[in-house]
């Protein structure tokens, strides 16, 4: 059965306690009265394991998410949002499809997929040939460079947003290498907003998909990145290459810094989700 990481909040942003390993998301557990909880989530309510967490509504763009919506984080960049219009799959790279953190089974009937930038971190042309495979009406999106790379695999692109995404052509953060590819910041469903590799992008959803550590970015310029935007919520990704106790930590850190601006940090695992 899939994990789903059960959160819990109160007037002292006590969040996704099963990172700290204090919560054990057993059904049962005693639910804050609703004058006790962050002040910025309307409803809070659980069901055997699954936690369904109620965010204000919000427009963004022009967009509404639907009224149930699951986003699954699966390993390091890639996120999968689930809502009444299908399943959509953002950055496939290769450490969901090598890991074997994540069972491949698991992912569900992704209708299209949304790639940030050519990095294989974030895409691996045989994970989305594997995802072609399965569902022969996939549509993949992406930016130029992306599709001139994936047209090497006989992998078509559209450059085009599909219905219910937007995006933002930004600049990838500056590598060591000192080059800066291009970048698309996606926003699905007005929901979730997934930069990519890049802090430039100047719009986000409820929630983002925030990077905490890369060669690119550090963990401080990730916190003031969040600041400047003002989630409500951020789902820490982009560090594959950390322990699972260094991503705690991280996250901790991360959470701790961002409690007084009122963004609620929610680490979940490789292959957690949320719905909201």
């Amino acid at each position: 059965m899939e994990k789903v990481t059960c959160l819990l909040y109160d007037d002292q942003l006590i969040a996704g306690l099963e990172r700290l390993g204090q919560f054990s998301g057993d059904a049962g557990e005693s639910i804050p009265s609703k004058g006790d909880r962050h002040s910025g989530l309307e409803t809070l309510e659980t069901i055997g394991h699954r936690t369904r967490v109620g965010l204000p509504r919000s427009t963004v763009a022009g967009l509404r998410w639907d009224p149930m919506a699951v986003i699954r984080r699966l390993a390091d960049s890639c996120i999968t949002v689930t809502t009444q219009t299908g399943v959509t799959l953002i950055d496939p790279g290769f450490s969901t499809f090598d890991s074997g953190e994540i069972d491949l089974a698991t992912i569900g009937d992704v209708s299209r997929v949304l790639v940030t930038h050519e990095h294989s971190d974030h895409v691996k042309p045989e994970f989305v040939s594997w995802l072609i495979d399965r569902r022969a009406d996939v549509t993949v999106h992406s930016n130029q460079a992306v599709a001139d790379l994936l047209r090497g695999h006989d992998i078509g692109v559209i450059t085009d947003n599909p219905p219910g995404v937007t995006a933002e052509d930004v600049l990838h953060g500056m590598t060591p290498a000192g080059t800066s590819p291009p970048n698309r910041s996606y926003t699905v469903e007005g929901l979730l907003t997934h930069p990519g590799d890049s802090q430039e992008p100047t719009l986000t959803a409820p929630v983002l998909a925030l990077p905490l550590l890369a060669p690119w970015t550090s963990t401080t310029a990730a916190v003031a990145f969040a600041r400047r935007l003002r989630p409500q919520m951020v789902i820490p990704i982009h560090d594959f290459h950390l322990g699972a106790g260094g991503r705690q930590f991280l996250a901790s850190m991360a959470a701790g810094a961002l409690k007084a601006d009122g963004i609620e940090v929610v680490p979940l695992g490789w292959g957690e989700s949320i719905e909201i």
